[in-house]
């Protein structure tokens, strides 16, 4: 094959270098991956944990509003429907929980006592007709889902517990927060430079968040919450309300439907392994472009000594001697210079005993001829020796049958005309008789056949073995009760042969 743009020797040398320096790349992303998986896997591991404290904290703070509403709904002022007496009760609770108000509701969602009124002020109903529902439904305490108050518009967030009596629902008791009272617990919480924390409730509804709360309390979270709304924990990458790609890991609180939420952005976590990528891939470069350099300025002197044996390569094939080298920068090509020395005397050796082995050769083929000549005169002898055994075969054959015929035919005539005189002695041997001259002829037949076989050749064919042993014993049946030999045979098989040949 034509190579039309063959590569020069330095850009070999390069091309090599950079094969030496690929495997300390691949090796280097391998361990730059590396990293990136450990960091990742140490950052989920840190934000699982994370996620469950948020959820912990969550909790105890919900656990404790629930119980005080609890134990407010024991007051005997809600049997006896004194509601001033619900009022002054629900005020005096409110002292510990600044910020938040209590809210008296009946069966219809109508507020009966909300501590952000005066007591007598015609009040709206509940704006979480749902979680009134439940409580008259399930008779359990309920954390809602954020909503927007019917009298403040704020942001709220209810823990509502059941009045009951006798196993009867009375009324809804409910506290109302603002959510950034989850928001100064996220606030609490130590997490690491660049990480957030989010809580979202049942809907998905983002409750508080540690980061840009005013942007987006109130509104949906990214809906990849609720792919996993089955799971107690977990974590997940997606792109976060704020467009950034962010791991998160949650955990669902044992109380309520919300789910504490820890997020990092991914550049976080790479801007530590880009700077050591930067750094490497600097690194690996200069090292690189040095070592190219250095290979190209060999390869430069390496093909200067090249360039120098072209002339002396030439002179070895137009037949000339070749002159004395002088030295060189690489100890190999010296080694080929002396080679070519070398090739060039051998090359004269070799045309001198070439001349000679064409000489022999050509003896050799002049008498290859004469023994073919030979060898046809030989081939033509012998297929008129065999013109000549064919017809030999033929006419004996024909000779033999007409006195062959006779025998049978008198045989078969005594027997006619004088059977009845003959004992039966006298009629097995004219059946031997008989028998004998047809088996003759048969042979005779065959004989004929197998002198010609030379020259249309046989037909093979399936024979059965033991019935061409059967049809040959025949033929020797005389012999064999002369000699009185036996003869043994076995199982045998049927082969692809011509039948009269190997009767013969």
């Amino acid at each position: 094959m034509r190579v039309t743009n063959p590569s020069t020797i330095r850009h070999q040398l390069a091309g090599l270098m950079l094969a030496a320096v690929l495997p300390v790349w691949l090796v280097s992303g391998w361990l730059v991956f590396h990293a990136y998986s450990a960091k990742r896997d140490q950052v989920s591991a840190t934000m699982q944990e994370s996620a469950r404290s948020l959820a912990m904290v969550v909790d105890r703070d919900l656990a404790s509003v629930q119980a005080a509403l609890q134990a407010l709904a024991t007051s005997p002022a809600f049997l006896a429907g004194d509601f001033t007496a619900v009022h002054g009760q629900v005020m005096e609770l409110l002292k510990s929980y600044p910020g938040a108000d209590i809210i008296v509701a009946d069966q219809s969602g109508q507020q009966l006592v909300n501590s952000a009124r005066p007591l007598g002020t015609p009040l709206p109903r509940r704006n979480n007709p749902e979680t009134v529902r439940r409580i008259f439904t399930e008779g359990k305490p309920v954390v809602s889902n954020l909503f927007f108050g019917a009298l403040t518009k704020r942001p709220l967030i209810s823990i509502d517990v059941p009045v009951a009596r006798e196993g009867k629902v009375l009324y809804d008791l409910a506290m109302t927060f603002p959510s950034d009272r989850m928001g100064a617990l996220l606030r609490q919480q130590r997490l690491s430079a660049g990480w957030y924390s989010v809580i979202v409730d049942g809907k998905t509804v983002v409750v508080a968040r540690s980061r840009y709360p005013e942007r987006f309390v109130g509104k949906q979270a990214n809906p990849a919450h609720l792919k996993q709304a089955a799971l107690a924990e977990g974590s997940a990458e997606y792109e976060n309300v704020e467009g950034e790609r962010v791991l998160v890991a949650f955990c669902r609180s044992s109380l309520s439907p919300w789910r504490a939420v820890v997020g990092v952005p991914k550049a976080v976590i790479l801007s530590d392994i880009y700077l050591w990528t930067g750094w490497a891939i600097a690194a690996a470069g200069l090292i690189s472009l040095f070592g190219i350099g250095l290979a190209l300025s060999f390869a430069r002197r390496i093909a200067g000594d090249i360039h120098s044996l072209a002339e002396p390569a030439a002179a070895i094939g137009r037949g000339e001697p070749v002159a004395p080298f002088g030295s060189f920068a690489v100890s190999e090509i010296g080694v080929v210079a002396s080679a070519l020395r070398q090739a060039s005397d051998l090359i004269q050796v070799r045309e001198r005993e070439l001349e000679r082995s064409l000489e022999i050769l050509a003896r050799e083929s002049a008498e290859r001829r004469e023994a073919n000549e030979r060898l046809e005169a030989t081939l033509a002898d012998l297929k008129r020796s065999n013109e000549e055994l064919e017809q030999f075969a033929y006419i004996a054959s024909h000779d033999l049958q007409e006195p062959l015929r006779m025998i049978a035919s008198y045989t078969q005539l005594l027997d006619q005309r004088y059977g009845d005189r003959l004992d039966d002695k006298a009629k097995k041997f004219i059946g031997y008789a008989v028998d004998g001259a047809v088996r003759m002829q048969r042979l005779i037949n065959d004989l004929l056949e197998y002198s010609r076989v030379s020259r249309r050749g046989a037909a093979l064919e399936p024979v059965e073995a033991r019935v061409a042993l059967a049809d040959a014993l025949g033929n020797l049946g005389a012999l064999l009760q002369e000699s009185q030999a036996v003869v043994l045979q076995g199982e045998l098989p049927t082969v692809r042969a011509d039948v009269t040949q190997l009767c013969q």
